[in-house]
Order: C-alpha cells, then sequence, then structure tokens
C-alpha cells in the first residue's frame, strides 16, 4: 500500500466503534487491500488476478471504469485477454485474433492473460503455446528490453510455462517440448523455451530428467547456430527456422 494512503486508512480506522464495523466491512466488500492492511494482512498477485477478472474496485483499473464509466486501456486489455482465452481451444481463430489487434493492443492483451486464465489443459500445451511463440517478433518490435521493464516475452514465457507444467505425465513431456520447438518459427523463441527449463522462477528446472534437458539444450542450440548462419548470410533477421 503506498505509504501516502496510510495515514487516511488510520483515520478511517480511529473511527468510533459503530461506524468503525461498517467502515471495516466496506473495505473487506469493496477494497481488500485497505482491509487486509486494518488486519495486519497482505495480498499476492494471485489475489489481484482474481480483482481483476472479476472487476472487482479493489483493482484500480477497475474502479477507473465505476467512477468515471469509461473503458480505459486496462478494461480493454482485460476484454481481449478474456477473448483471447476464450479462443484458445481453436489455436486458427486464436492468432488470427491476436494479429488482428494493434500492436500496443497485442501487448497489453498478452501482459492480462495470465490475470484471466483459469485453467491450462494438457491438450492446449502445444498449440497455445506455438502461437503466443510466434508472435512475439511482433509484440517486441520497438519493445526496449533490460532494465525493470517487463516485455512481452516476459508474459507469453510465463503463460507457456504454465501450460508446460500442466503436462504432468513425465512420458508426454518430451514430445510436447519438442513439437513446440518444432512449430515455432524464430530462433528467439525457440531460445526463449529452451531458457524455460533452465528457470528456477517457473519451476520447470526438474520438469524433464537432467540428462534429456541438456540433450536437447544443446542439440536447440546447435540447430540455431545452423540457422543463425543461414540469417547471416542472408542479412534477414527472425527468419523462419526451418532446421528445427
Amino acid at each position: 500500500m503506498p505509504e501516502q494512503l496510510r495515514p487516511q486508512l488510520d483515520m478511517l480506522l480511529a473511527l468510533d466503534k459503530e461506524r468503525q464495523a461498517v467502515v471495516t466491512n466496506l473495505l473487506r466488500l469493496i477494497f481488500p487491500y485497505g482491509y487486509g492492511y486494518s488486519r495486519g494482512t497482505s495480498y499476492s498477485t494471485d489475489d489481484i488476478a482474481v480483482w481483476q477478472r472479476d472487476r472487482r474496485v479493489a483493482d484500480d483499473t477497475c474502479f477507473d471504469l465505476y467512477f468515471e464509466r469509461v473503458p480505459s486501456d486496462g478494461i480493454v486489455a482485460l476484454e481481449n485477454a478474456e477473448r483471447a482465452v476464450q479462443l484458445f481451444s481453436d489455436s486458427d481463430r486464436l492468432e488470427g485474433f491476436l494479429r488482428s489487434l494493434e500492436q500496443k493492443e497485442l501487448q497489453d492483451a498478452l501482459a492480462s492473460i495470465d490475470s484471466v486464465v483459469k485453467s491450462f489443459p494438457v491438450e492446449q500445451a502445444h498449440s497455445v503455446s506455438v502461437v503466443l511463440l510466434n508472435l512475439l517478433p511482433y509484440a517486441m518490435e520497438g519493445e526496449l528490453l533490460g532494465g525493470w521493464r517487463i516485455t512481452s516475452n516476459h508474459h507469453v514465457a510465463r503463460i507457456v510455462a504454465r501450460f508446460l507444467l500442466a503436462v504432468t505425465n513425465g512420458k508426454d513431456r518430451e514430445p510436447v517440448l519438442r513439437r513446440v520447438l518444432h512449430d515455432v518459427t524464430t530462433l528467439s523463441a525457440k531460445l526463449e523455451v529452451m531458457t524455460l527449463l533452465r528457470s528456477k522462477n517457473e519451476k520447470l528446472v526438474d520438469w524433464l530428467p537432467e540428462e534429456t534437458a541438456v540433450a536437447l539444450d544443446a542439440s536447440c542450440v546447435r540447430k540455431c547456430a545452423k540457422s543463425f548462419r543461414m540469417q547471416s548470410t542472408t542479412g534477414k533477421r527472425n527468419m523462419p527456422c526451418f532446421v528445427c
């Protein structure tokens, strides 16, 4: 909670008992973050995702919608993300919808998908991952890399990781990953996938047996290096990688 708001909340909570009960209940129902402060508890990013998905006033994006009655960029992003999630079962329509968005709309939608998606069906792990990874060159065009800025590749990687984690049958994991790598068309996206396997933050570090992961990583790097040499001779960037 911003420090400048704490004195105001403390003032509200210092009211007499009857009014304090009203204020506390109002905070609990509408502004749960403030209610958490009054109880000495905190909320996580998962809670914020629920507020956004349910259009709770607790989220500042939705707060503006209720009081200004005009959809902000954040609300539009949530609506586009919800539409994308509805299309997860149809990869062609999903890709068509996302490619129909303006670049900024696509970036915002990718950033919001993780907030609105409720489940990651195993049968969609390959198709959705491929669609999102293949959109990265367009989504990331013009985005500044480095520093503390979170870019589209971070959001896509998080979604792909959660789909991969949904594949709980160890025998299915390597085939799914190989299919994703085969159908992803750019070097950067392939390396993004392999980086996920080494990412402790996404709990994928032990997703594959170490020997399998190392062999697959080395194979992908060799093939990407070969394709990179092809790109160097043609002078083209982000050309399709046909050798994986």
